[in-house]
């Protein structure tokens, strides 16, 4: 199966207000879509999760499903009990925690 996410990042445009004042407007926007290929609900959550976390130090940077029931049930998943046994990993991935 194949669904279709959209990443947002910071528009980072400068724009000039009424009184001549220049300001840097980082108002999130669509940059690109991706495709993502899964097997079941739960690789997809997964896939998505490492994606999105690449992107937790970047201001404004996040990915987000183009369709809104799958974006539901991906948010009742966080809160599953299957997500909360594999969250260490998920956020980790292989690395090593002191």
């Amino acid at each position: 199966m194949k669904t279709i996410i959209d990443c947002w990042n910071p528009a980072n445009i400068t724009k000039e207000g009424k009184n001549g004042f220049r300001y840097l407007d980082v108002t999130s926007i669509i940059k690109r879509t991706t495709e993502i290929e899964y097997s079941d609900n739960i690789d997809l959550f997964e896939k998505f999760y490492k994606m999105n976390n690449r992107l937790k130090y970047c201001n404004g940077s996040h990915f987000t499903f183009q369709d809104k029931s799958i974006e539901a049930e991906y948010y009742l998943w966080l809160q599953s009990n299957d997500y909360k046994k594999k969250s260490f990993s998920l956020y980790y991935g292989n690395s090593t925690v002191d």
